[in-house]
């Protein structure tokens, strides 16, 4: 099927005319724009949201993520693909309603009239299909025409489509009532989107040209004084075909009649330089002066060049220029066109190649340089460039020695050896330098000692590597470092008193040490405890011993949430919230709604929802959770999820 329906015997539909309804619904930087105004839509409200609920409509340049547990939502921006254009993003009613009403004025009896939209089914998976009736009334409600689209369909990747019909005004009507009706029921699915409403006039193809130019635009020079004849050739429409020649000067954006240019024919003086743009308005003889009632043909372009406007200035880079040394030529041209052509000379001589650049590194002093430039835009004669004169410096070459110390550099080299590098002499030239450099070696001595608590060494009191620089007796710092190991201090608390879940364990350790006698009697720096209980180690080094104590509680751990809670203020479940919860190490719970919409959050085990959403009551009903904790000592995350009921 394609996308119009033909309601009358008028077959004239080669031309239209400026839009008299075109909603886009704007543009902004903003996700959403404003609401409709009053009337636009019978049963739809507005909602300033990304994914509006059912009976709902929003203004927005982008919508994802929506639904994500049953339809699926198509990640959509409007039809043209603007990232800040709007669309009308409606999740239907769940009872067949008109979501787009508009009155239009100022018709033509008799007059073709197109009536077209932009749909998407937002769906992109499953769910009801959209079903749409377009349809022309009187003001009185009296049906005019009417278009179905059918049941539109899921189309993946996401695919706007074009949806409308012509129409011819019967006699004694000027004012016409548009409406879209959603033809299916709301719920899961039958969710749409909506752009670029149109209604205009169609009516005859119309071509326009010149007898001596092919295509649609003729270029000209501004000292051309010869007229231009534009003629236009106009489908067999009307009973008498009246004309209206018109003029944009702003690329299109708006146009104005041509006093006088009333024929098939319209003959152009010469005017100054400037892009013009024309076209035929045509329209039934009562119904030429009336914008809402004639068709237009497409612009024909007449572009008037100014003569002999191209430029060239060429230039070098900044310095000297050194023998041997390649230095680049650069034009800077103005109105050149797509192929402008460039010869340059060295000494009036033809050299380099068709560029905007030139490149030689064979220049002597004396040379003289300049570039031909020739414009591929009309009216614009050849051009000469400045002219450079140059001057070519010698380069130099030095030899030098340097000491180092190991780990120094010196002009970025670090290891000895002979390089060779360049500088710039004070001629500015890049010359030749031989760098000889000889790299003396550092001394590192090592030493381990051990101390006990309370002692220092060399001023250290704690363990740990530290390093000391000296001079060596080749004159570089060297570095003597010292191992340090400070035994532990007996008096130092070692462990805290600590929590165990039950059916958990948990490592504990009095530190470092050279011997260990824990109560079972084992040895080892560490002991897995599965139980509560006090436990205790006898520990000792070379400077002191210790017995070490720790008692472990043992709690049992456990999180449980209610299946069904009721906030009616009576002080009896007015909160869903963790029962039995402990010190957990983490808590993190969230619910959403059965659509997949987040409505609580916290991270404290205490703090519960009291069933309100942004402030308002929650319907009764079923909602999920999703809780995540941690034990004390555990590093395992453990996760839940489940289902309330809100009962009211």
């Amino acid at each position: 099927m394609g996308w119009w329906v033909h309601l009358s015997a008028q077959t004239c539909t080669g031309s239209l005319g400026d839009p008299i309804v075109n909603v886009t619904f704007g543009a902004g930087t903003n996700n959403f724009g404003p609401p409709l105004p009053a009337g636009t839509t019978s049963s739809l409200s507005y909602q300033a949201a990304t994914c509006p609920g059912d009976g709902n409509y929003a203004i927005t340049n982008y919508t994802a993520g929506c639904w994500p547990d049953d339809v699926v939502w198509h990640t959509a921006t409007d039809h043209t693909g603007n990232a800040h254009g709007y669309y009308m993003l409606i999740n239907a009613s769940y009872d067949p309603s008109d979501f787009y009403i508009q009155t239009v004025s100022g018709l033509c009896e008799g007059t073709t009239y197109q009536f077209a939209a932009w749909l998407l089914n937002m769906c992109s998976v499953e769910g009801t299909l959209p079903n749409i009736t377009m349809t022309i009334e009187t003001t009185g409600g009296a049906v005019l025409a009417t278009y179905r689209t059918g049941d539109i369909p899921i189309l993946n990747p996401v695919t706007w489509k074009q949806y409308g019909f012509n129409f011819t005004t019967p006699a004694g009507v000027s004012t016409v009532v548009l409406r879209m009706r959603n033809n299916a029921p709301g719920g899961v699915g039958n969710d749409v989107g909506l752009d670029d409403i149109t209604f205009r006039p169609i009516g005859p193809a119309i071509t326009v040209g010149t007898a001596a130019t092919a295509g649609d635009t003729v270029e000209i020079c501004e000292h051309n004084t010869s007229n231009l004849q534009l003629t236009a050739t106009v489908e067999q429409c009307y009973l008498s075909t009246f004309y209206q020649w018109q003029l944009s000067t702003d690329n299109g954006a708006t146009w104005k009649d041509i006093a006088g240019a009333t024929t098939a024919q319209y003959t152009r003086a010469p005017t100054a330089a400037g892009t013009y743009l024309y076209r035929l308005a045509v329209a039934e003889q009562n119904n030429i002066g009336v914008a809402t009632c004639r068709v237009t043909s497409s612009p024909f372009t007449v572009i008037v060049y100014a003569t002999d406007q191209r430029t060239i200035s060429i230039s070098k880079p900044e310095g000297s220029i050194c023998e041997g040394t390649a230095v680049t030529f650069t034009a800077q041209t103005t109105y050149g066109g797509n192929i402008p052509v460039y010869q340059w000379q060295v000494n009036d001589k033809a050299v380099g190649t068709n560029s905007s650049t030139f490149t030689s590194n064979t220049l002597q002093t004396g040379d003289i340089i300049n570039c031909i430039f020739k414009s591929s835009l009309p009216c614009n004669s050849p051009a000469i460039s400045n002219s450079i004169p140059i001057t070519v410096n010698r380069k130099v070459n030095t030899a030098i020695s340097k000491t180092i110390c190991e780990g120094e550099s010196y002009a970025g080299y670090t290891a000895a050896g002979t390089y060779t590098d360049a500088f710039t002499s004070s001629a500015g030239c890049d010359s030749t330098r031989v760098l000889t450099l000889i790299v003396n070696t550092k001394q590192h001595t090592f030493e381990d000692t051990i101390i006990c608590y309370g002692s220092s060494y060399h001023g250290y009191t704690t363990s740990g590597v530290y390093n000391q620089t000296f001079t060596g007796s080749n004159g570089c710092d060297s570095t003597h470092t010292i191992n340090l190991t400070v035994l532990t201090n007996s008096n130092q608390p070692v462990w805290k008193d600590t929590l165990l879940c039950t059916g958990d364990s948990i490592i504990v350790s009095p530190g470092l040490w050279d011997n260990y006698r824990w109560q079972d009697g084992s040895t080892g720096i560490s002991f897995t405890v599965t139980k509560g209980g006090t436990y205790w180690v006898i520990v000792s080094n070379k400077c002191s011993s210790a017995t070490e104590q720790i008692t472990i509680t043992e709690q049992l751990c456990n999180v449980a949430l209610p299946s069904a809670f009721t906030p009616n203020k009576d002080g009896l479940n007015d909160v869903f919230k963790v029962v039995n919860a402990y010190n957990l190490a983490y808590f993190h719970i969230s619910i959403f709604t059965r659509w997949g919409q987040k409505i609580f959050n916290s991270f404290v085990p205490s703090k519960g929802w009291d069933g309100t959403i942004g402030g308002m009551e929650g319907s009764a009903g079923t909602y999920i959770w999703i809780c995540e904790y941690k034990k004390p000592g555990s590093s395992t995350t453990v996760k839940l999820k489940g289902v309330v009921t809100l009962i009211r």
